[in-house]
């Protein structure tokens, strides 16, 4: 009887960031830019102590209720790989401005 081999790919990135840049990004109720697009991102982190919810997603159709991922207050968001490198967009009920670092 034969025997089936299951073939694998997996990768991972090695690839280590060189700078930091940290940023306080105004966002509101309207979807607007919180990073953008940069080809050379190896990592993110969006800080969230504004007392209120932020909303993400990666077009200018975003609102409260539609949309990709939440951030809630008093929490960290760390972008998962891979890592996605366009313009990333936010909203929240009000306006708020969370701390912003992104690593290159």
């Amino acid at each position: 009887m034969p025997i089936n081999q299951l073939s694998v790919n997996v990768s991972a990135s090695n690839e280590k960031a060189s700078s930091a840049t940290r940023t306080a990004r105004s966002i509101t109720s309207t979807a607007s830019i919180i990073l953008d697009s940069n080809i050379n991102r190896k990592g993110v982190l969006i800080q969230n102590t504004t007392g209120q919810d932020i909303y993400l997603g990666y077009d200018n159709t975003l609102t409260t209720s539609l949309y990709s991922l939440t951030i809630p207050n008093g929490s960290i968001y760390e972008m998962p790989e891979p890592i996605y490198t366009g313009d990333v967009y936010a909203v929240s009920a009000s306006a708020v401005t969370p701390e912003v670092t992104e690593f290159s």
